[in-house]
């Protein structure tokens, strides 16, 4: 029985100071793990002199034994970790940004609809501050000879204008005489 012949018991302390998706805490935390060690016993003897010193008496003793295992994590905050783990994440981020852009361009088979849609073309932007220089009546007007709508801000009035080739001529009876007068 347990109680002749004794038994070991574990008990594993585990701490931490941090939680899983909260980071650090600010006190530390303890989670003690109890365990019977199956078929264990424990014993111990010892040797006690008696009165006289010329007789000793031999103890037989049984108990239970706990063995303590302590373990666990603290955690505290290191800028020099965060740079070398966000320089390490936005390195592969680049990598693979990199990789994907290869085969879209020069693997895949149908890797020339890939090209057109990988790169976003714009319009030049070289004749925006002309049309910034004057009103949006001038503008709608232009708007209007090319059948085009006349609505929204003037930014995206001028923008509908360059997207559909507006550049000024050396001669716009519309914009460059409004312009004049």
């Amino acid at each position: 029985s347990a109680r002749y012949e004794g038994l070991t018991a574990n008990l594993v302390v585990e701490y931490s100071n941090t939680r899983p998706w909260h980071g650090l805490e600010s006190s530390i935390s303890y989670v003690y793990k109890p365990s019977v060690m199956p078929q264990s016993t424990f014993k111990t003897t010892g040797l006690v002199p008696g009165a006289n010193n010329q007789q000793r008496l031999k103890k037989d003793m049984h108990g239970i034994l706990f063995e303590v295992r302590p373990g666990g994590l603290l955690a505290t905050f290191d800028f020099t970790q965060l740079l070398l783990q966000l320089t390490t994440s936005l390195t592969l981020l680049a990598m693979a940004t990199v990789g994907v852009n290869i085969l879209a361009q020069y693997v895949l088979r149908k890797r020339h609809y890939y090209i057109e849609a990988l790169y976003e073309h714009t319009t030049d932007f070289s004749n925006v501050s002309f049309l910034e220089r004057h009103t949006e009546d001038q503008i709608q007007e232009e708007l209007r000879q090319r059948n085009l709508p006349d609505t929204g801000s003037k930014h995206r009035m001028i923008m509908r204008l360059l997207e559909h080739g507006w550049s000024p001529p050396s001669r716009s009876p519309s914009l460059r005489e409004n312009m004049l007068s």
